[in-house]
């Protein structure tokens, strides 16, 4: 949330009582799980042709 101007007030006492080590491997298997998800996107520009693929189809349907 940095990145989107919205910092932290203070750290939270919930962050610390995991150890190193777990919170470690549990960010490691969040950041893989995000990875295989965002591999099975389309790139932008098969979304971007499919849109328009589809706003072709409609438009021969409507007319």
């Amino acid at each position: 949330m940095i990145g989107q101007g919205l910092e932290p007030r203070s750290f939270s006492p919930l962050a610390a009582a995991l150890p190193r080590d777990e919170m470690a491997a549990y960010l490691a298997k969040l950041a893989a799980t995000y990875r295989s998800a965002a591999a099975a996107l389309p790139t932008h520009a098969e979304f971007v042709d499919s849109m328009l693929a589809k706003s072709a189809r409609r438009k021969e349907v409507h007319a």
